[in-house]
């Protein structure tokens, strides 16, 4: 806890200053001081608020002179600030300011509150999604979070509003169907009286309405302290005048009854619909949709959109911050989206525009994560950049687009997981199309994610043996399986699909992943990767036919063999030898070589091994594949014997 001036990125050199807090704790300061005596010599300096974590601010953060480079809430955090009336701000100064999850703004204290006489900055910042979800202010203070942009730099104010607030109902008496600070076309349900609408009055619209289509007709921003909607049978819009005048402040907007809303008008509320449906083109501060509910949008959603319903965003849409999608919810996305994504069980997202970040660079911090929970599917026909993609459910890519990841290190592991369990269907059904996962580094290896196909999960590859290329994956690192010391048949399940009306035959090579700027030569994330063999369903390629895996890591290819189908006998060449350990104080012991051989027309059948007790027989259960088996048709193991062996080792030959 810092209780004095703290000094961040200070001294005039390259060095950079961090405060993290998280995981509940708090963090009280009185100000802190960016930069000097040299300013804007040091970078990266930002402060990072999680996990149910407090800054208490009781004076500034930073200046013109070099604001902070990052200031980062996430969930369930909060930002106190003590101001004064008389000191309009702003009170933070920040380069980049992003919040995920829901965090709240605390006003603690306001000193001077009876000078007040203008809106007082708290935070200015000129990148970013930030904003807060809910406002605490002081006992008997009635106000709103302003949150503005002009000329690209983003502001947040507190707005204090001296009038008593009332509680309305839209009824239009004037006819002219304004909403302003003028015509009185209102209803106040606690006098009974016509009135007109006053900044921080809560607002209600019923089916009591004559006219249900509203105007913003004047340049004035109207700052309601709450707006409730519950209509059956009006379908209520909210209509641009044109004048620029618009919704603001950090009022929610709730929505009951099974009609309609249109919002065609520039607003910041925070729209909940718990029952009927929304259309628009304006703009809104974020979204909640309950089930049975849906929003089609073409206009912007600044901070997050939670979807247990429909929600379909068109390809002028642009929204941000965190995409939640709950159980049964679908999303269409033909626009763009900057922000995380997470995806629950029996989910359904349809991208077919861009999910990205607002500001992409070249640290994986600038990127956002997507997760796609259990029995959820994706599907993609457009473009994605992320940090990392968790696919958990299903991802169907059609290869019309690009999927860009930003990996941890050259070569590492970060990247797309198709997990265990997790389903991948590249390429589309028509063989037609390529799936690229690629690196943000457009021409290097440089963070290049892993596209990694964990054990336990179920790729499907359409294939048409008369187009070549059909089938494709472009990856510069990828991964078949776990990392593991010795080789085994035991990575991810591949299903191959022949759609074409041609069987396949002994010769051919399906290259069903190779490197986007490196030929067929992909790259492993090292860790003992190049051990794990996917498993191939159907077992054969056909009659007479076998899988050739031999070139599958390192170039991506699936070739089909001949092989003899008829059983032979395996020629077994024993003979003894004598194992002399060196390791502490040694020892000698017997070893038996035995050298396994099978005709090469034979080659792609499993040489298999059971280990048993001398006194037990042949278990059907437990036989083991060795591994490179189906490569060779010529093995040699050395078993040592020594006073402590009870067992032997059982061999065979099978196919498939």
């Amino acid at each position: 806890m810092a209780t004095n001036p703290l000094a961040l990125g200070s001294g005039g050199n390259t060095e950079y200053g961090e405060v993290i807090i998280q995981n509940g704790g708090t963090f009280a300061v009185n100000k802190v001081n960016v930069g000097g005596p040299i300013y804007n010599a040091s970078t990266n300096n930002f402060i990072t608020i999680s996990n149910n974590s407090k800054m208490i601010l009781t004076n500034t953060i930073a200046s013109t002179n070099q604001p902070l480079d990052n200031l980062t809430y996430f969930t369930g955090s909060v930002l106190a600030m003590n101001v004064d009336a008389t000191n309009l701000g702003p009170y933070i100064f920040v380069r980049n300011f992003s919040a995920t999850g829901s965090n709240q703004i605390q006003i603690a204290s306001i000193k001077h509150i009876s000078q007040y006489s203008a809106p007082i900055t708290l935070i200015q910042f000129t990148a970013g999604n930030g904003s807060f979800n809910t406002k605490v202010l002081p006992p008997g203070v009635n106000g709103t979070i302003l949150q503005q942009t002009n000329a690209g730099v983003v502001t947040i104010s507190l707005v204090v509003l001296t009038n008593t607030p009332k509680t309305i109902a839209w009824r239009n008496y004037s006819g002219n169907g304004n909403w302003d600070l003028s015509s009185v076309n209102w209803l106040d349900l606690n006098t009974a009286l016509h009135t007109n609408f006053a900044s921080g009055d809560a607002v209600v619209f019923d089916d009591a309405a004559v006219l249900p289509t509203i105007n913003i007709a004047d340049g004035t921003d109207l700052i309601p302290g709450s707006i409730s909607m519950s209509n059956n049978v009006n379908f209520y819009q909210f209509l641009d005048g044109g004048l620029g005048g618009q919704i603001v402040g950090s009022a929610p907007l709730t929505k009951n009854g099974t009609n309609g809303l249109q919002i065609d008008a520039p607003t910041t509320f925070n729209l909940t619909v718990n029952q009927g449906y929304v259309i628009g083109s304006g703009v809104i501060g974020s979204a909640s949709l309950a089930a049975g509910t849906s929003l089609n949008f073409t206009g912007g959603i600044g901070n997050g959109i939670t979807v247990a319903g429909t929600a379909n965003l068109s390809s002028t849409a642009t929204g941000g911050g965190t995409m939640t999608v709950l159980s049964g919810g679908v999303v269409t996305n033909a626009g763009i989206w900057n922000g995380d994504i997470s995806c629950a069980t029996n989910t359904v997202i349809y991208n077919n525009g861009t999910f990205s970040t607002s500001a992409p660079g070249n640290v994986a911090s600038d990127y956002y994560a997507l997760v796609l929970g259990a029995n959820a599917t994706f599907v993609n026909n457009g473009t994605i950049h992320c940090r990392t993609f968790a696919v958990n459910g299903k991802l169907i890519d059609s290869g019309l687009g690009v999927i860009y990841v930003f990996g941890d290190v050259q070569n590492g592991t970060a990247g797309v997981t198709i997990g265990t369990g997790g389903t991948f269907i590249p390429a589309g059904a028509s063989a037609t199309g390529i799936t690229t996962v690629t690196s943000q580094s457009p021409t290097t290896f440089t963070n290049a994610g892993r596209l990694l196909l964990s054990q336990g999960s179920t790729n499907v590859f359409y294939v048409d043996n008369s187009v070549p290329t059909s089938g494709q994956v472009f990856t510069r690192v990828m991964g078949w399986g776990p990392n593991q010391s010795l080789p085994a048949y035991n990575g991810a399940t591949l299903i191959i699909s022949n759609i074409s009306m041609t069987p396949f035959s002994a010769g051919e090579t399906l290259q069903i992943a190779q490197s986007d700027i490196d030929g067929i030569n992909i790259h492993d994330a090292g860790l003992n990767t190049t051990n794990a063999y996917p498993i191939i369903i159907p077992t054969t390629p056909g009659p007479g036919l076998a899988w050739d895996l031999t070139q599958i890591i390192h170039h991506g290819q699936l070739k089909v063999a001949s092989v003899n189908t008829n059983a032979i006998n395996m020629t077994f060449t024993p003979s003894f030898t004598t194992v002399i350990s060196t390791n502490g104080a040694g020892s000698t012991n017997n070893g038996v070589v035995t050298h396994l051989m099978w005709p090469t027309d034979h080659v792609g059948w499993r040489l298999q091994v059971q280990t048993i007790a001398l006194t037990n027989g042949i278990v059907d259960t437990n036989w083991t594949t060795v591994a490179n088996s189906t490569f060779t048709n010529d093995m040699t193991f050395t078993n040592i014997v020594n006073s402590s062996s009870t067992g032997g080792q059982l061999f065979r030959l099978i196919f498939p």
